[in-house]
């Protein structure tokens, strides 16, 4: 008879993970849909707190969600029926839920060499559920076992869920490998019944632990859910060497600010928002997953370049801004663009305006004109401009004036030609594109594969953005989290998120060659090679992490 080899995993945290990242989190997201109606901040924590007072007063292994919600205390004329808020609650957990790439890789290896998998959890969701979700990310399969604490009866903190699977199972403890990320349950417990137990542990990245621990200026509750959705996109995800760099720094800043857009543009009755070709590619795409919460208004990609607008044909390009319906009789247009020195703009509504069309507003991340083009300038909303960096956030100014080529470059990866014309073919009007991509300042090698990997963690993170409400509170998210750490990474860039930028080239003023952004040399080199570095301390902190860190200390 063959032997049965048993692998076992533990699921939250292992398997699956929260974007919210904490099942407090979840009850908080919960507190703002229990209600029948419109109640104060007061009431959604108090309901929030009896719900885990409900939970955490229980002290038995076998506790359900009928039973904690039979253990609630709390009572209001607008809360929902019980039934209908535990449903929600489960609605809510599993729009939360995601799985891990790495484990459920793991899983599948095991499977294939003949394992039988088991799925364990402390937990009170009923195994019904879990195993819906489970096999809803393709984990589960048709053969696997799952036991659950709450009804089973025992635990694996107790020990004696491990037992009981045993005496079921008919497995010997020797044969069985188990899987988790608690230390106490999950390691120390079955090691000590003879299990061969692995401690699986998906730390946070070094800017979500300061999310999560209220590290940077901010509130503490928004970081938690912002470093549960990073961490649960990095962690879903094939392991590259960028993923860590878009979900932590870029995607905060790109997506808090797009929804700021939005937000804003609903406010003025803009009806079209046309992002421009190339630099706010990434935007218009994040712009794309977020309109069906934002109905009135309309995205649209416009291709145009300072090129096409000085030196282009001007019949062709008024035929096609036209076309697309930002020349027109509506003023309730705009543009979106991520850096300008607010020429674009100008020249825009200067043509417009003499062709007897409405000029159009403007929206940018960062303007850094520096008052040469501020006379006549039309309207317009920034992020940052000259002004409110130097008086308020000269860092972040200083930060984004010296890494511009990395803001522009690998910010807003893209690996499109310019637009240096437009053309009248079969009836419409069109783009016309130089030859060959222009990226004579920067380059990205393998720019395809990046580019795919920027837009799968985007379009990932917008989802959960989006699924934890955060969308409603980007002022929040991009003033208090996403700048401080776009800050800091500027000030002190941080080792984890530097491998990344080693393909990254930018060309030399002196030597006119490109050279690698970030490099890596020994101690002796940066002691007496003297050299004009791309980023010195960047090269510093990714070639000596053991000297700068004790430095730091």
């Amino acid at each position: 008879m063959q032997k049965i080899v048993i692998s076992s995993f533990d699921i939250f945290d292992t398997c699956l993970l929260r974007r919210s990242g904490t099942g407090a989190s979840v009850v908080d997201l919960l507190s703002k849909k229990a209600f029948s109606g419109s109640v104060s901040d007061e009431d959604r924590h108090a309901f929030m707190n009896a719900r885990l007072v409900a939970d955490c007063s229980l002290d038995k292994s076998d506790k359900t969600l009928d039973d904690i919600y039979h253990n609630l205390s709390y009572r209001h004329p607008l809360l929902l029926p019980i039934d209908q808020i535990k449903s929600l609650e489960l609605e809510l957990e599993k729009a939360m839920l995601i799985p891990l790439e790495s484990v459920k890789q793991r899983i599948a290896t095991l499977r294939d060499k003949g394992h039988h998998i088991i799925f364990i959890s402390d937990m009170y969701l009923p195994s019904n559920f879990l195993k819906e979700v489970l096999c809803s990310f393709d984990i589960f399969r048709e053969g696997d076992s799952l036991y659950v604490s709450c009804e089973c009866g025992r635990t694996k903190s107790k020990g004696d869920l491990y037992d009981h699977i045993a005496e079921k199972e008919q497995i010997s403890f020797h044969d069985w490998y188990h899987y988790g990320d608690n230390k106490l349950s999950d390691f120390e417990v079955p090691k000590r019944k003879g299990i061969k137990a692995t401690l699986i542990a998906h730390k946070n990245l070094p800017y979500q632990a300061l999310w999560n621990n209220g590290d940077v200026d901010m509130r503490n509750r928004t970081g938690v859910l912002m470093a549960g959705l990073s961490r649960s996109v990095y962690y879903s995800m094939s392991d590259n060497e960028h993923k860590g760099f878009v979900t932590d720094i870029i995607a905060p800043l790109y997506v808090s600010f797009v929804c700021r857009v939005l937000n804003d543009a609903t406010r003025r009755g803009i009806r079209t928002l046309f992002f421009c070709a190339r630099d706010a590619g990434s935007l218009y795409k994040i712009a794309q997953r977020l309109t069906p919460y934002y109905t009135n208004i309309e995205v649209q990609y416009l291709y145009i370049s300072q090129q096409s607008l000085y030196h282009g044909d001007e019949s062709n390009r008024m035929g096609y801004l036209e076309q697309v319906g930002l020349a027109g009789k509506d003023s309730k247009v705009a543009i979106v663009d991520i850096r300008t020195t607010g020429k674009t703009l100008k020249k825009l509504n200067d043509d417009l305006t003499q062709k007897g069309y409405n000029p159009i507003f403007g929206y940018f991340f960062e303007m850094f004109c520096n008052g040469e083009v501020m006379d006549g300038m039309p309207k317009y909303y920034c992020e940052i401009d000259h002004v409110y960096n130097r008086i308020h956030r000269g860092a972040l100014y200083n930060g984004l004036m010296r890494h511009w080529c990395l803001f522009e470059m690998f910010f807003s990866l893209h690996n499109e030609k310019r637009t240096i014309d437009y053309a009248f073919e079969n009836g419409l009007y069109g783009p016309v594109f130089a030859n060959k991509p222009d990226g004579v300042e920067c380059k990205m090698s393998d720019i395809e594969s990046v580019a795919r990997i920027h837009d799968e963690v985007l379009s990932q993170y917008v989802a959960g953005f989006v699924s934890l409400e955060l969308h409603r509170h980007a002022d929040e998210v991009l003033v208090n989290i996403a700048l401080p750490t776009l800050v800091q990474f500027f000030t002190n860039p941080n080792y984890n998120y530097l491998k990344t930028l080693t393909g990254f080239y930018v060309r030399d003023e002196h030597t006119l060659k490109l050279r690698p952004y970030v490099e890596k040399h020994n101690l002796l080199y940066f002691l007496f090679v003297k050299k004009d570095y791309m980023w010195r301390k960047a090269s510093l902190n990714y070639s000596l992490p053991w000297l700068t860190n004790r430095l730091a200390r």
